[in-house]
C-alpha cells in the first residue's frame, strides 16, 4: 500500500482523501508499559481500552504507515465487547491508539487501494518569469 503511494500509482485525489478506520484508545487510568517482545499481543489488554472502538478518518498514508511499521498484528476473536477482527499497532504510534479492522473493513481498505489507479499523469515545470524560478508539478488523476 505504501509503495503504491510512494511510486505515485494512486491518484492525487485518493492520496489526499480520508478513509474510515476504527481505533482503540489507550487506557486513561493505566501507566503505559512497553511489553516484552514475546508478550506483545497479550499486553494489548493491559494497555488499551478493549471495550470500545471509535470511528476515525485517516489518510491512506497514515493507514499504510501503521501497517508497515506494525509492532503488533493480532487476531481478536470471541470478544464480548468488539467484533472479531485484526488489531494493528505501529511502533511509532502504539502509545496513542490501535487500529481494529473487521474482515469486511480490512477488505474495503485494501480494495480502495487496488481499485484506484492512475489514468492520466503529467509532470513538468513552469518558469513563468524566465529567471530560473521554477515550479515543479506532478498530476495524477
Amino acid at each position: 500500500m505504501r509503495r503504491l503511494i510512494e511510486c505515485r500509482l494512486v491518484t492525487d485525489r485518493f492520496r489526499e482523501s480520508e478513509l474510515d478506520v476504527h481505533e482503540i484508545s489507550v487506557k486513561a487510568d493505566v501507566e503505559w508499559r512497553e511489553p516484552f517482545l514475546i508478550h506483545t499481543a497479550s499486553e494489548i489488554f493491559n494497555n488499551y481500552d478493549m471495550r470500545a472502538r471509535h470511528l476515525e478518518r485517516r489518510t491512506p498514508k497514515v493507514i499504510s504507515d501503521k501497517m508497515l511499521h506494525a509492532r503488533v498484528i493480532a487476531v481478536l476473536s470471541g470478544s464480548a465487547y468488539l467484533p472479531d477482527g485484526l488489531l494493528v499497532a505501529s511502533d511509532t504510534q502504539s502509545k496513542r491508539s490501535l487500529f481494529h479492522f473487521t474482515p469486511t473493513e480490512i477488505a474495503a481498505v485494501l480494495d480502495s487501494f487496488l481499485t484506484d489507479y492512475v489514468q492520466f499523469m503529467q509532470d513538468g515545470f513552469v518558469d513563468v518569469d524566465t529567471h530560473g524560478t521554477v515550479k515543479v508539478f506532478a498530476i495524477r488523476s
